[in-house]
């Protein structure tokens, strides 16, 4: 690989960390439980909590990409 193929690389994924790192941010802030005296019907209340668990597993799954991306970086850059 040369210099500018690794400078290229290393460019791309710290663009990528930085996008992972804003969506996870987003669903940070985003993932809240439905209040428990909400007078949602039950339909409804269901729909929101798994729109919660599928929030929540997008989550997970970024901050497992993020983990990969930093150990990536990390061994790049040294």
């Amino acid at each position: 690989m040369t210099p500018e193929q690794k400078t290229t690389l290393i460019t791309q994924l710290e663009k990528e960390q930085t996008r992972v790192e804003k969506e996870i941010k987003q669903l940070e802030a985003a993932i809240r439980p439905p209040a428990q005296d909400c007078s949602l019907e039950p339909l409804t209340k269901s729909e929101l909590i798994g729109e919660l668990n599928h929030k929540i597993s997008r989550l997970e799954t970024l901050q497992e990409r993020r983990a990969k991306l930093k150990k990536v970086l990390q061994k790049k850059r040294g």
